[in-house]
């Protein structure tokens, strides 16, 4: 019976916006059983983390072997990439929860649109994407670098405090000092 009203609360809560992720003892044995590396945290998980460990673990559940095959073979490729890729993908992951769903629709049914093309296709699409996005990067990073000199350039001034290397007496350009011709 309490597991039922847990769940009728989470569906309210789901349903008004507002509730609260199970702590560590409401969870089921099952789910405590593969979070068991997290038992000492996993009350102190913000609650949308606890949200997505529980979506995983539920989507995980309902897969097939293949599908397992699958997510384990994507999740070796991931660990494969170097820190800085990951860190990339993982920016973009934000992004992407972050868009309207609207947005994350058009994406998801580009995304099911390229995976319909043939293979030749599909990687001639991938060099010209990597292309672009080595080009945009290449441009980003001129825009930074000419940003860093005009604000090095800005910052560094006259970097004798507008001091002459005479000490400070003006050596005669212009004002006052009688050195140019009349």
């Amino acid at each position: 019976m309490t597991r039922f009203m847990s769940i009728l609360l989470l569906c309210f809560g789901f349903a008004f916006g507002a509730h609260a992720a199970p702590q560590w003892t409401d969870l089921s044995t099952q789910e405590q059983a593969a979070f068991a590396s997290l038992e000492q945290q996993w009350n102190t998980l913000d609650e949308r983390q606890r949200d997505n460990l529980l979506r995983g673990l539920a989507r995980w559940n309902g897969l097939d072997e293949t599908g397992r095959q699958r997510v384990k073979s994507q999740f070796q490729r991931f660990n494969d990439l170097d820190e800085n890729d990951r860190e990339n993908l993982r920016t973009e992951f934000e992004r992407f929860q972050n868009m309207d769903e609207s947005r994350k629709q058009k994406l998801r049914d580009a995304y099911k649109e390229f995976k319909k093309k043939p293979e030749k296709e599909r990687e001639k699409l991938k060099r010209e994407f990597e292309e672009q996005r080595a080009n945009k990067r290449e441009s980003d990073k001129k825009d930074s670098d000419k940003k860093e000199s005009n604000n090095n350039n800005n910052d560094s001034g006259n970097k004798d405090g507008g001091k002459n290397d005479d000490g400070g007496r003006d050596s005669g350009g212009g004002g006052g000092g009688g050195g140019g011709k009349k």
